[in-house]
């Protein structure tokens, strides 16, 4: 009896270790560490309640050809640690969205493979939800891998756009 109780047990653990793990803990192609997604958040003030934001989140991302990995509904946040997109995202070029730097051919975020991750998290204000993103990416040149990724940085304007687009899903 003792041994199968260990034996559950220890099929049981890792289960537990996923369960625990950071959802917010990235690594991103172009970073030399690991990046945390619920720092550097910008935040957008929506219509509704957190639970009819969440569910909007989740369409508005389906709509917008964006994969999310995780989408919990009781603590509230939608993320997705790692995917792979070239030329366009949301109906827009990369550049719009990331800043990764400019080559001869034009900016690397249109140009190169990117790897990129983000989180969505809600929270209740008075009249409304605030509604959080962040974004983590990295650009790799498609011609080899003689140069190392680079890092991108967030324009602000997907943020915006995510949040613009929940508000019309009202």
């Amino acid at each position: 009896m003792r041994r199968t109780f260990v034996v559950i047990g220890l099929m049981l653990f890792p289960l537990v270790l996923e369960a625990q793990a950071d959802p917010f803990l990235v690594r991103v192609r172009g970073y030399a560490h690991s990046v945390r997604l619920d720092t550097g958040v910008i935040w957008t003030t929506v219509s509704g309640t957190p639970k009819e934001n969440f569910v909007r989140v989740l369409q508005v991302l389906q709509a917008q050809g964006i994969p999310f990995r995780a989408a919990d509904s009781l603590r509230l946040f939608v993320q997705h640690p790692s995917f792979t997109v070239r030329g366009r995202l949301a109906g827009a070029r990369i550049s719009r969205w990331l800043s990764c730097g400019r080559g001869m051919s034009g900016e690397y975020a249109d140009n190169w493979l990117v790897n990129l991750a983000y989180a969505v998290q809600l929270t209740a204000v008075d009249g409304g939800t605030r509604l959080g993103v962040s974004m983590a990416a990295g650009a790799s040149d498609v011609e080899g891998a003689s140069k190392p990724p680079l890092s991108c940085g967030t324009t602000g304007r997907f943020e915006k756009h995510l949040a613009g687009l929940v508000e019309l899903e009202r």
